[in-house]
C-alpha cells in the first residue's frame, strides 16, 4: 500500500514538471537549429555546385560528384573541422561568392558562435509564438 509523501508537495511536482517540459523544448529547438542549418546550406551549395557554370566545373576538374562534396563539406564547415575532400580544400572556390557566404556562415552558426545564433534563434522563436 503507497502512501503519499508528507515532503513532496505540489509546488515541486509542478517545478519538476515545468524543468521537464523546458528541457524537452529546449531539446526540440537545438535538434531543429541543427538540422535546418546543415540542411539548407545543403541544399543550396549541393544544387549550385551541380548546375552552376563555375561550380559544375570545379566538380568535374576534381572528378568528384556533386552532392558528395556538398554533404561532406556541410558537415566539416558545421563543425568547424577544415577537412575537405579536394586537395586545396576552398581555394577552387574563391570566385563564388554563393559558397564562401555559406562557407563562413556555416562555421559561425555551428561552432564558434554558436551560442549567440541559437539565443537568437529563441528569441525570434519566442516573438513569432507570442
Amino acid at each position: 500500500k503507497l502512501q503519499k509523501q508528507p515532503h513532496i508537495n505540489s509546488h515541486a511536482l509542478q517545478t519538476l514538471r515545468h524543468e521537464t517540459t523546458t528541457a524537452a523544448i529546449l531539446c526540440s529547438i537545438i535538434y531543429t537549429y541543427w538540422l535546418l542549418i546543415q540542411f539548407i546550406p545543403f541544399i543550396a551549395i549541393g544544387f549550385w555546385t551541380q548546375f552552376s557554370n563555375q561550380g559544375s566545373a570545379v566538380m568535374k576538374r576534381n572528378d568528384i560528384n556533386a552532392w558528395w562534396w556538398t554533404l561532406f563539406q556541410v558537415v566539416s564547415t558545421f563543425n568547424n573541422c577544415g577537412f575537405g575532400l579536394i586537395y586545396n580544400n576552398m581555394v577552387q572556390f574563391n570566385q563564388q561568392i554563393l559558397v564562401l557566404i555559406f562557407g563562413g556562415a556555416m562555421v559561425l552558426m555551428g561552432n564558434t558562435a554558436y551560442p549567440v545564433f541559437l539565443r537568437a534563434s529563441m528569441a525570434l522563436l519566442e516573438k513569432v509564438t507570442s
